[in-house]
């Protein structure tokens, strides 16, 4: 019998690593181009009218195969293009289809049988599947215009708890081949002991019916983000499961599409999170991603994961909790994982440059605004060690991605951050000068310059005033 624990340390153990696929990621399709309504003649919507809700839904299915070319380049534009028809047209008739019900006179409203409200149910929740983020592993298939016909008929739910509900059950079926080894189905907590052992995470890869059923992901997303934060938590056994399936699949199409989920999951209150043992399953399946370095035509899953990984960190230890050397962890783990080991065993030639640019990117969008923050805040004594940290790290930063072009384009946030802070601590009396220095050890006030009070010594060192001279 798997055992349950209330919260578990974190392990220094590795996550077992997934066997390598190669994924090749969706070809980038030119959008159709337009055609008057009026001059309109597809014969794919010559009997859409006709067609009962079921026979709509059936238009709405994504083949596997099609799925699969799609990914592998092998469809033609006019394939892609003919496929987002027959979704869009059957999305708008189904729209038009439901304006049409919705002002059913009210005296048959109670009337209505259980069969057409398990079919609405049905609908609903294949309807979920097109309500994509778009410009993500889903636009091979999925346009904006798809997922403005979806949320148009989604906001037309009544009872969007209810449905979402039973749209979690159908997912907890869907997903129930493959359970995640290391998550209580019962209860949603983090088990002490993972289901099958050290072989229980392969069984997760094995036969995984859930990719025959296209857009899950997106159903899945859909329930969290209309359920309120208290059914959020009671639902925690019907939608953690599938969310750590998606983060800890080896296709990175698929974590990015967990990691995309995470947000709208993170509602749940962080003693919660803290007290399932979820707070360590969603932080080592993030580092995870973060070591996985990808290289075209794979999507890189650095970027993603490392913003992840912040919004994680930001969530379950708030500033002034005494947290800060847990969060200081996570950031040098990420930092070794994702960045130094991203360029040290990056490929040569054309991939190896790639990785190397998706990298920089990464830091650029993830640990430059971090560490410009602490700058703007004020410069009491004890935030004073943290801005000197973080502009010797900054320096570092920018000396290493200078080579790749994206150090430039922060020179005004950059200067913006470094001119306040000279500015604050300036007013406050503390020496700034030319001359290299070092903070005292400590957090009191006296300083090794002898002083006290305000009158603390911050001079940047070369290797800092250089830094900035480089922008």
């Amino acid at each position: 019998m798997a055992v349950v624990e209330d919260y578990i340390a974190d392990s220094d153990d590795e996550d077992p690593a997934p066997s390598e696929q190669a994924y090749l990621p969706a070809k980038s399709y030119p959008p159709a181009p337009h055609v008057p309504a009026a001059k309109r003649t597809d014969t794919i919507d010559a009997n859409i009218k006709g067609l009962p809700i079921q026979g709509l839904l059936e238009r709405l299915s994504v083949p596997v195969a099609f799925q699969q070319a799609a990914l592998e380049a092998q469809l033609s534009d006019e394939q892609v293009h003919t496929t987002r028809r027959r979704i869009a047209s059957t999305l708008q008739e189904v729209a038009d289809r439901l304006d049409i019900q919705r002002p059913a006179d009210k005296a048959t409203e109670g009337h209505k049988g259980k069969e057409e409200r398990i079919l609405d149910t049905k609908a609903y929740a294949t309807i979920t599947r097109f309500r994509a983020i778009y410009v993500t592993p889903d636009d091979a298939l999925i346009t904006p215009e798809m997922t403005s016909l979806a949320n148009n008929i989604l906001k037309s739910i009544k009872e969007p708890t209810e449905i979402a509900r039973s749209i979690l059950l159908d997912l907890k079926s869907i997903f129930s081949s493959n359970p995640h080894p290391e998550v209580s189905l019962d209860s949603g907590r983090r088990l002490i002991r993972p289901i099958g052992g050290d072989a229980g995470r392969s069984d997760m890869f094995e036969d995984q019916q859930w990719k025959g059923t296209w857009g899950v992901w997106n159903s899945l997303r859909w329930c969290i983000e209309v359920l309120p934060t208290q059914e959020l938590v009671d639902n925690i056994p019907l939608i953690l499961p599938p969310l750590l399936i998606l983060m800890d699949d080896y296709e990175p199409s698929y974590r990015i599409r967990g990691l995309q989920i995470l947000p709208s999951f993170l509602r749940i209150p962080t003693a919660v999170l803290h007290r399932t043992g979820i707070a360590q399953l969603l932080l080592r399946s993030i580092q995870h991603s973060i070591s996985l370095h990808t290289t075209p035509p794979e999507p890189l899953l650095l970027e993603p994961s490392l913003t992840r990984l912040f919004e994680l960190l930001h969530t379950l230890y708030p500033e002034g909790q005494g947290k800060e050397e847990e969060v200081a962890k996570n950031v040098e783990q990420a930092v070794e994982k994702g960045i130094v080991n991203g360029w040290a065993y990056s490929k040569s030639r054309k991939e190896g440059i790639a990785s190397s640019v998706g990298v920089a990117r990464a830091v650029e969008l993830t640990f430059i605004p971090t560490l410009l923050s602490p700058l703007t805040i004020p410069s009491v004594p004890y935030i004073i060690p943290l801005q000197r940290a973080n502009l010797r790290t900054l320096h570092t930063l920018l000396v290493t991605i200078e080579k790749t072009g994206r150090a430039a384009r922060w020179r005004g946030e950059i200067l913006n951050g470094v001119g306040i802070l000279l500015v604050a601590l300036s007013e406050r009396g503390v020496q700034c000068g030319p001359n290299d220095g070092k903070l005292a050890e400590g957090t009191g006030t006296e300083q090794r310059t002898g002083k006290t009070g305000n009158n603390v010594a911050m001079q940047p060192e070369a290797g800092e005033r250089q830094g900035v001279n480089r922008l």
